[in-house]
């Protein structure tokens, strides 16, 4: 029972963490709510504008803020580690599964950007 809790758990997280990367990049949410000056710069404007990049950083937060699946795994199995550590590893899971789903998404995509008139 407990596996299957933190299976869903983990799910949940990762997902969460999709939709909000999404909400970022893909609708441009991060645009509005980053301070105009800070788009300037390439790095940011990157970071924003990417569903991998932006889900990394939505992933930490979300798992310093909410809870870490990471951690959540870890207890059940009587592991202890630094919450920075279970916090990296969220954040690359998030990135990694976020980029998987949004590479789905446009290869499943019929429509292609450039045959749009």
């Amino acid at each position: 029972m407990t596996a299957l809790l933190i299976f869903f758990a983990s799910v949940f997280y990762l997902f969460a963490v999709y939709g909000a990367a999404n909400a970022v990049a893909v609708l441009n949410f991060g645009v509005f709510y980053i301070h105009p000056w800070a788009t300037r710069i390439p790095v940011v404007k990157h970071v924003v504008k990417c569903v991998a990049c932006c889900s990394a950083w939505v992933g930490v937060l979300v798992s310093l803020v909410f809870y870490s699946p990471t951690s959540l795994t870890l207890v059940a199995l009587s592991i202890q580690l630094p919450q920075w550590k279970t916090v990296l590893v969220d954040g690359a899971a998030a990135s990694a599964v976020s980029y998987l789903l949004y590479s789905l998404t446009e290869h499943l995509d019929p429509m292609d950007p450039a045959s749009i008139p």
